[in-house]
This record gives C-alpha cells, sequence and structure tokens, in this order.
C-alpha cells in the first residue's frame, strides 16, 4: 500500500508525495523538468498521444537516478522532479543536460513546437547557505525552470546562473511608505 501511495500510476516513478522533503531523502541539488508546450499534444493528438509522451520522458528522467541514490518523480502533470543527493549544481546541470538531450533523441512528434518534437526545460538548484530548508531549494529550483522557459525552452538553467540578476530585478513587495498611503 504505502509503494502505491508513493507511486504515480501512469509513468512509475515516485509521485509529487514522495519527493516531497519530509519523506527524510537528503537533498543536495535538485532539478525540476517540464515538457515544452505539452497541452497541445493532447489537445491535437488526445490523451493516448499525451500519457505515451509523459511515458517515454518518464523513462529517460528515470534512468538519471538508476543506481545512484538518487530520485525521480512525476511532481505534477507534465512536470518531474530529479533529486540528487551530493551532487554539486554543476553536476545537476550536466545530468539535466543529459536527460534534456536523451529527450530530444527521442522525436517524439509535436505538431506545434517549432522543432515538431516534444522537448523539455529543466531548472536547477543545489542547496547551499542561502538556501534554508528544501522548500526553499525546491522554490529556487522552479524559478530556474522559469528562467529556461522564458529563455525559449529546450534548455537548462542554474538557479545560480541568476543571482546576478535577482540583485537587479526590483522587489515586488511594495515597500512600507507605499502601504502607508494605501
Amino acid at each position: 500500500m504505502a509503494q502505491l501511495a508513493t507511486t504515480d500510476g501512469l509513468t512509475r516513478l515516485a509521485n509529487r508525495r514522495a519527493s516531497m522533503p519530509s519523506c527524510g531523502r537528503p537533498m543536495s541539488s535538485t532539478a525540476i523538468g517540464a515538457a515544452d508546450r505539452h497541452r497541445p499534444v493532447q489537445g491535437r493528438l488526445g490523451h493516448q498521444a499525451r500519457d505515451g509522451c509523459l511515458q517515454r520522458i518518464a523513462e529517460v528522467i528515470g534512468s538519471a537516478t538508476a543506481n545512484t541514490g538518487g530520485l525521480s518523480a512525476r511532481y505534477g502533470g507534465e512536470e518531474f522532479a530529479v533529486i540528487l543527493p551530493g551532487v554539486n549544481e554543476e553536476r545537476a546541470v550536466k545530468v539535466a543536460d543529459a536527460i534534456r538531450m536523451l529527450v530530444a533523441r527521442l522525436q517524439i512528434h509535436h505538431p506545434r513546437s517549432p522543432r515538431k518534437y516534444v522537448t523539455i526545460s529543466l531548472g536547477v538548484a543545489e542547496k547551499g547557505d542561502a538556501t534554508t530548508d528544501e522548500l526553499a531549494l525546491t522554490r529556487d529550483t522552479d524559478i530556474a525552470l522559469y528562467h529556461a522557459k522564458v529563455q525559449g525552452r529546450d534548455c537548462s538553467v542554474a538557479d545560480s546562473s541568476l543571482v546576478s540578476s535577482r540583485l537587479e530585478m526590483p522587489s515586488l513587495v511594495p515597500s512600507l511608505p507605499d502601504l502607508e498611503g494605501a
């Protein structure tokens, strides 16, 4: 029963529940990947094509952590998580790039992609001094994934490459004087 509760029925990878920090798996680096422009696959080709696509991507992602002590999981919808204990960000980016290239090699037909096949974007982050806990690590990884999508998809972005751009970004939180006038 425990295995059923922590396994994604479609992909046979761990599910989101199994990848959550409370499961006791130490996290050094994480990668979150999402199939690019995946919803049109379902819209144009149907649920079976979408499910087959996710299963093939899951095989590639699952192989990334096989025999490593890491964990590959379906995080939700077309998103996948890779937890890599004892792996630094540089090495995690290499794993992410390998996943990206292997997914591209599958040549899964995608009628609305500029490349005409399914690609995947990945965000990578490493737990460090500025990352207080696993939830912060997951947030940083998700932000890196967002930047991979913004940069044109079919790429991997490391959280550390975003540090300088974060310093230049204005805060979205209103300052105290702004709140006083409201």
